[in-house]
């Protein structure tokens, strides 16, 4: 039935927002990042999963090059920074030189930033690094956290003194 198909599901998706709710806090000095996917459609409605308040989690949605999001991306207020998601050169299977799009396009671009906000300045918490990367973003017209690495590997570098 139905309704029974609807309560296992919904187990699934509180049983797993625990685990990795649990996890995160436990790991204090990691920076979790994850992508908010391409459903073109609310976090919540897309992936509830997802919708963790933590501390040290950044959801990464994506922008076009002109700043804006593209029909793809999720969105909402769960979504923490939007990265650079559309036409990144890549290499495809078999070495053939391609473009890749989407939210697990941007997310890896706010875990670089991440990993040279932590060679400036190694003393970082998880929850340090998510707020230096909000704190430096641009903000677009639209209200949405547009990262900018080199501001927030800046800011990383100035806090250590």
């Amino acid at each position: 039935p139905a309704d029974e198909r609807a309560a296992i599901a919904r187990y699934s998706v509180d049983t797993v927002r625990a685990v990795l709710r649990a996890g995160m806090l436990a790991s204090p000095q990691v920076l979790f990042v994850g992508a908010a996917g391409n459903e073109g459609q609310s976090v919540a409605k897309s992936n509830p999963a997802t919708r963790l308040d933590v501390p040290n989690f950044v959801l990464v949605g994506a922008v076009n090059n002109a700043g804006n999001l593209p029909a793809f991306t999720n969105f909402g207020p769960e979504v923490t920074l939007f990265a650079h998601g559309w036409r990144i050169p890549a290499r495809l299977p078999g070495g053939v030189q391609g473009f890749a799009t989407g939210t697990s396009i941007a997310t890896p671009l706010v875990s670089n930033t991440a990993a040279k906000m932590l060679v400036a300045n190694p003393k970082l918490s998880g929850a340090d690094m998510r707020r230096l990367l909000v704190a430096t973003a641009d903000t677009n017209a639209k209200g949405l956290k547009l990262m900018h690495s080199a501001r927030a590997v800046a800011a990383a570098r100035a806090e250590k003194k």
